[in-house]
């Protein structure tokens, strides 16, 4: 009994061992990069182009997530961006690029508008780029590049 009891627990131990030895997918968490140290030129360059919003989350609670369907802008090297939304309408505007303190205590290029809430270019993660309001109650916009823009 105590011959066969020592065996079961020994499978049991190799198993766990081999089982917790195996690789594991270090490619499967991506690295957050914060983009706070960007200059405002380097910015600039890497959002020129088209981009498709997928979901925003934050908000009052902070835990609010807010899935876009078909939601894409374009930026262009003019400093100009056209908002797509679902229905086909699209919203242009101008982008003042701007390095400020923000309300939240870092120095980042913010992304002013004259008819929207403006952005702090903020993170990135792998292929998408994520930006948030800059102001109280945030919502963070996580955003990859697209081929071209679909209304």
């Amino acid at each position: 009994m105590k011959k066969r009891l020592f065996t079961i627990l020994a499978l049991t131990g190799l198993l766990v061992a081999v089982a917790s030895s195996c690789s594991k997918d270090k490619d499967r968490y991506e690295e957050v990069t914060p983009l706070e140290n960007k200059t405002t030129d380097e910015i600039k360059l890497l959002l020129i182009g088209n981009w498709k919003v997928h979901y925003a989350y934050g908000g009052f609670d902070g835990h609010t997530k807010q899935s876009f369907s078909n939601k894409t802008f374009r930026v262009l090297a003019n400093d100009s961006i056209y908002f797509s939304t679902n229905n086909g309408i699209t919203d242009g505007d101008k982008i003042a690029y701007e390095r400020i303190n923000t309300i939240f205590g870092y120095e980042a290029t913010v992304m002013n508008f004259t008819s929207h809430l403006d952005w702090i270019v903020s993170n990135q993660k792998g292929d998408t780029l994520i930006l948030k309001d800059h102001a109280t109650e945030p919502f963070e916009y996580y955003i990859t590049r697209i081929t071209e823009l679909k209304n």
